[in-house]
């Protein structure tokens, strides 16, 4: 079983999904149903996906100017028409500063690349976050003809249900 059906599979019965957020170093290509598209298909599909959706995508940052920063995704993200999907989506660029505060105390005032890898699932009330080592990408995601071809990936889902969590 992917990681995507298991991860979707603790999505709550009769909740719809407001919004998803997703942070990963890295990306596979949308072009042909990739992870992305997949996942607001499925959750549009059992119509679990409300007509306002918002999809956040939190990834890597290039410089762009002086303490700016883009978002660094495929190709494929910039020609994707997410109204199609019925979503507005949104790319984040992580910024790769380290304060010293960040890193106690140690000499260190630099860069560091984004590592995190999270997605966070969330409805009216209850939310559903995965953390673990899987990027968003096919191998990872298990997103492919034969998902037993998928990276072997280490991860925790939780259903936050208010103040409890399964």
């Amino acid at each position: 079983t992917s990681l995507l059906d298991q991860f979707l599979s603790h999505v709550p019965e009769g909740e719809e999904v407001r919004s998803i957020s997703i942070v990963s170093p890295f990306w596979s290509e949308e072009e042909g149903q990739g992870p992305l598209c997949t996942l607001i298909d499925r959750l549009r599909t059992g119509d679990r996906l409300a007509t306002d959706a918002e999809v956040h995508l939190h990834t890597s940052a290039v410089p762009a100017k002086e303490n700016e920063y883009l978002p660094s995704l495929p190709a494929s993200y910039g020609c994707c028409d997410f109204r199609k999907h019925g979503v507005r989506a949104f790319a984040h660029a992580v910024s790769p500063e380290v304060l010293p505060a960040e890193v106690m105390g140690r000499d260190f005032a630099g860069k560091r690349a984004l590592h995190a890898k999270v997605i966070l699932v969330e409805c009216e009330k209850p939310t559903l976050p995965y953390l673990g080592s899987a990027n968003f990408t096919r191998k990872g995601w298990g997103v492919l003809a034969d998902p037993a071809t998928a990276n072997i990936e280490a991860g925790i889902i939780v259903l936050e249900r208010g103040k409890t969590a399964e």
